[in-house]
């Protein structure tokens, strides 16, 4: 899977169609999907990027490739749970295939990082890091070859993102029960909402 963000550092806005062009090869022996952030189809046209420029482009390399597919809205979580190796740049996505502890590639854009720089070392720690299209096919290969290469800094990443794995529907459902009815900073129940979150910062 391809999952592209919308903003001016992602990859379809940097290179367009020619991240999956660049992937085509691989196609013969696996099935790609690419996918984007809805916003990048929203996007207003301008002299460097047209938004139905670029899903024409796709289109026709979909077209001509049985086994790729391209996807304007997904919802990510089944796509996820079907992916072999994820390719996201700075996004969330890459968060939540780190449940999976599977491979990923990150986009390290040039322009682009995040505030953190911890949560942008964890990001390249946990995946093959690219900031180029020379290449990308043979690193894909490579991720699928040696999936655990990155296993460590993913169990980071997971680590600093989620909480109560495999057991979030239950402890939250344990914090409404004692918090109770509350509407409002009014209501009798805010101050123990209060107290059970500072409680929950503090573990």
């Amino acid at each position: 899977v391809i999952s592209s963000h919308w903003t001016p550092q992602s990859m379809l806005r940097r290179w367009g169609a020619d991240v999956l062009r660049k992937l085509v090869p691989l196609s013969k022996s696996s099935n790609i999907i690419l996918t984007a952030h809805p916003k990048l189809w929203e996007l207003t046209e301008t002299e460097d990027f047209s938004p139905g420029t670029l899903w024409q482009r796709l289109a026709e390399i979909e077209a001509q490739n049985p086994n790729i597919r391209i996807l304007k809205q997904a919802n990510s979580l089944p796509l996820l749970n079907a992916t072999d190796v994820l390719i996201s740049g700075n996004s969330s996505i890459r968060i939540e295939y780190a449940v999976l502890e599977r491979p990923a590639l990150f986009y390290k854009s040039p322009g682009g990082h995040f505030t953190s720089s911890h949560v942008q070392s964890l990001y390249e720690k946990s995946a093959y890091t690219f900031s180029q299209l020379e290449g990308l096919d043979e690193l894909v290969r490579t991720a699928l070859s040696q999936p655990d290469a990155g296993i460590e800094g993913t169990r980071e990443l997971k680590q600093q993102f989620h909480a109560n794995l495999g057991h979030s529907a239950a402890t939250m459902a344990d914090v409404i029960r004692k918090i109770g009815r509350i509407s409002s900073p009014a209501s009798p129940g805010w101050k123990k909402a209060q107290e059970i979150s500072l409680q929950s910062q503090g573990n």
